[in-house]
């Protein structure tokens, strides 16, 4: 479908694919993909227009009467009887295909809104599951966070840099469990005695 308004200024394009835009002098303007308003409006004006053409041909009736009307008289100086007979064919051919193309065009606009919901459809499928991604991508930013934090704390408390890797401070802490078990086992320290070896061995 395509509706020219101002003299050709301005051009609505709806394509056989569902897209449609709005052209200004014939150049890219606006994408109106989605906006059943304007399709509508458009929709409405090709209705208008061949209304228009069809009200205009049927207004040629009248002359068309009394023309044939003289004919039959045998007054007609312009128009005979064949030639009569072939106007009225040609007007009915005119009308039948007028007809033939507002039905044509009533199924395209059909194909059209039907096009247009299915778009709608998939764009409002592909905002929520935009949505739940970016919910999704900021909930693993806060987790990525608070896991940093609690990295760097726990550095802080071990007495390291921030730069020395979680695995040296972690192999460092089995170490000193692994220490502290064994004398505990062979000393039968009391739990007085096990803090001071811990101690000691964290260098405190």
């Amino acid at each position: 479908m395509r509706v020219d308004i101002e003299d050709g200024k301005y051009t609505y394009v709806f394509h056989e694919d569902g897209r449609s835009e709005a052209l200004r002098y014939g150049e890219p303007w606006r994408d109106t993909v989605g906006d059943k308003f304007i399709y509508c409006m458009a929709a409405e004006i090709v209705d208008l227009r061949e209304e228009v053409g069809r009200l205009y041909f049927l207004s040629q009736y009248p002359p068309l009467y009394e023309e044939l009307r003289a004919v039959i008289d045998g007054g007609s100086e312009s128009m005979d009887h064949e030639q009569a007979v072939q106007e009225v064919k040609d007007l009915q051919a005119a009308n039948e295909s007028l007809k033939f193309e507002r039905d044509l065009w009533k199924e395209k606009c059909a194909r059209g809104i039907e096009t247009i919901q299915k778009l709608e459809a998939e764009r409002d499928d592909a905002d929520r599951r935009a949505g739940a991604a970016e919910r999704m991508a900021c909930r693993r930013v806060e987790e990525g966070r608070a896991r940093e934090s609690w990295l760097r704390k726990a550095k802080e408390q071990w007495g390291v840099d921030q730069n020395v890797s979680f695995d040296v401070c972690w192999s460092q802490a089995l170490l000193i469990r692994d220490c502290l078990k064994h004398l505990v086992d062979d000393a039968k320290l009391t739990s007085s005695q096990y803090e001071l070896c811990r101690q000691a061995l964290r260098g405190e």
